[in-house]
């Protein structure tokens, strides 16, 4: 699989279809494994319905809005956020493994007095144990994805980030052209490693600047003269003058024959 600006994309969308499956069932787990107790619940299954909630709001955000609403895109938020939710889903994988990967499924209860089926909320959070864990895998790969298209625009600088326009999916395209009529001119600029506003001045010896002398051109229009500088001589070396022919050809008629006619 070779990721390239063109390919991240479209891996970055078919992760979000795998995403938003996986959070739908790891939701319904979590709902399942509260509502199956009657009496009580376990703090991690609400914390699990919780991160459901914002998944599902983050999710919407990025495949949606940079489709339909565009301006309201901020590259940083896309790659802050895609943290943030990588963070939640790796938590509430380990707080419900650590608290509630331990049970016995066969406990009933305190005196089986008020924890009504006890044995399958215990079975529905093993469950969502084991599939937290496969989404947090995922939300790694396109935690990866967002922040590979965000890092030539980290090296120019925050604002580029802000200002970098979001695909669907959530990851960074290329930023906009300085020149609107060149619109390959931002890639130019973030493989060199340059503002779009930021030029760079070469130095060459062997490189010559070509002139025409004003006060030449200023005589005769028909004679120019070509001159060479180089940044070694500090005089101007001269290639000669140019005599253009005339368009037309006029004879020459002598005053001698004039008179002599």
């Amino acid at each position: 699989m070779q990721l390239t600006s063109e390919t991240i994309p479209r891996y970055t969308v078919l992760t979000r279809y795998v995403q938003t499956g996986l959070s739908l069932l790891c939701w319904c787990l979590a709902i399942s494994a509260v509502a199956l107790i009657d009496g009580g619940y376990w703090s991690t299954d609400a914390y699990g319905i919780a991160v459901g909630i914002l998944t599902f709001i983050w999710l919407a955000y990025v495949m949606f809005v940079p489709a339909r609403y565009p301006k309201y895109a901020n590259g940083l938020a896309a790659v802050v956020g895609e943290v943030l939710i990588n963070i939640f889903w790796f938590t509430s994988f380990i707080a419900s493994a650590a608290q509630r990967g331990p049970e016995s499924c066969n406990f009933r209860g305190w005196g089986n007095r008020y924890l009504k089926d006890w044995g399958s909320s215990c079975k529905v959070a093993k469950a969502y144990i084991a599939f937290a864990a496969i989404t947090w895998l995922f939300f790694i790969f396109s935690t990866f994805f967002v922040i590979k298209t965000s890092i030539p625009h980290f090296k120019i600088g925050t604002n580029a980030v802000i200002n970098a326009p979001v695909l669907v999916g959530g990851t960074l395209g290329a930023a906009v052209a300085s020149d609107p009529e060149d619109p390959e001119a931002a890639e130019r600029d973030l493989e060199g490693g340059l503002q779009p506003e930021e030029t760079v001045h070469v130095s060459d010896e062997a490189e010559k600047e070509i002139t025409v002398d004003p006060q030449v051109s200023q005589v005769d229009p028909h004679v120019s003269q070509v001159t060479t500088h180089t940044q070694d001589q500090e005089t101007a070396q001269d290639l000669g003058t140019v005599k253009m022919p005339d368009e037309t050809y006029q004879p020459y008629t002598s005053t001698l024959d004039t008179h002599n006619k």
